[in-house]
């Protein structure tokens, strides 16, 4: 299997599928993803300690549990924008 993770099928013309086991063994310190359309997220994923997640999207669709001990976890249709006056 090319993937061991909970891959199913091959990704459509507009869309990424990232593995969850190679996720979960890279011990992330964070992750941020932004879709056009949506972001969905189908296996556990776990983040190392203080780790900061963000899933932005017009639908965030979470069917699976995510760990980041300590750290942060946003979703949502709306994103920071961060610039030198702030």
């Amino acid at each position: 299997e090319r993937f061991p993770g909970k891959l199913a099928g091959a990704a459509g013309a507009d869309e990424i599928r990232l593995d969850d086991a190679w996720l979960n063994a890279a011990d992330l310190g964070g992750l941020r993803l932004a879709g056009k359309e949506a972001v969905t997220i189908d296996a556990a994923l776990q983040f190392a300690m203080g780790g900061n997640v963000q899933f932005y999207a017009p639908q965030v669709a979470i069917n699976a549990g995510i760990t980041a001990a300590g750290g942060r976890i946003e979703a949502g249709n709306i994103t920071r924008q961060i610039s030198g006056n702030n």
